[in-house]
């Protein structure tokens, strides 16, 4: 599977080039350690990474396997970093932004935010209910709004795998354009959640700062499922080099 390698405003710059020309609902997945645990077993997940357009390295462990893949500097793009950047350009040339997911206060307060902090932005927010990907009805309902907003930029914030499942079963019937699976950026960009210091993030330490931050949410997915990938990380170290998608 291959990945791609800019650094984050060149792809912010390529997701709102690529959005306007867009033909179908196009999937951008931010992989990350608990990506690559799920996708080891759930096919499902792993063919919604391979319908996906655009795959970014999403976690340092993620990025330094790159690098030494590649034998050349690789790049981490998060999700929650790449909405304001996305959000940043998008509001200089009055473009819209749909966000599907987060708690209904929380993404209004997202969306005030965002567009507070870039004039001439537009930022249309769904908080779906529980269990609405089971809803046929409700999902062609989300497809209409998101139609009627004129939105080609729609950042799925509904945790993995779900927002990626979201995208891949519903691609048919949603509106062309580019579908982000941004995880928690929602509550980063409404201020409900803050970023780990620079120093820590550069560290790779970052999963350490949100597990004090939220210990019951996230104990067992840095504390039990991460350590799985070790032996992937193994494998893919023995293996020879491949060639990378999107390179500088």
């Amino acid at each position: 599977m291959e990945f791609n390698n800019l650094p984050l405003r060149a792809f912010a710059q390529h997701i709102l080039d690529r959005a306007d020309a867009a033909e179908r609902a196009e999937l951008v997945a931010t992989a990350n350690v608990d990506h690559i645990v799920e996708m080891r077993r759930n096919s499902e997940f792993r063919s919604a990474y391979e319908f996906a357009s655009i795959r970014l390295l999403d976690g340092v462990p993620i990025a330094k396997l790159a690098q030494w893949k590649w034998r050349q500097a690789s790049h981490k793009v998060a999700g929650s970093d790449l909405l304001p950047a996305v959000a940043g350009i998008a509001g200089k040339r009055s473009q819209r932004i749909y966000i599907v997911g987060g708690m209904s206060a929380v993404a209004e307060a997202a969306k005030d935010r965002l567009e507070d902090a870039n004039p001439g932005l537009i930022v249309h927010v769904d908080s779906p209910p529980r269990g609405f990907d089971q809803n046929k009805s409700y999902l062609e309902e989300i497809a209409a709004r998101i139609r009627a907003a004129q939105a080609r930029i729609i950042f799925v914030c509904l945790g993995a795998p779900k927002q990626e499942l979201f995208v891949y079963r519903n691609a048919a019937i949603l509106p062309p354009g580019i579908y982000v699976g941004a995880g928690a950026a929602v509550d980063f960009a409404a201020g409900n959640v803050t970023r780990a210091p620079q120093g820590m993030q550069r560290a790779g330490l970052e999963w350490l700062y949100r597990l004090a931050k939220e210990p019951r949410r996230l104990s067992h997915r840095y504390l039990v499922r991460s350590w799985s990938a070790i032996p992937l990380f193994a494998q893919e170290l023995r293996e020879r080099r491949v060639p990378q998608a999107g390179a500088e």
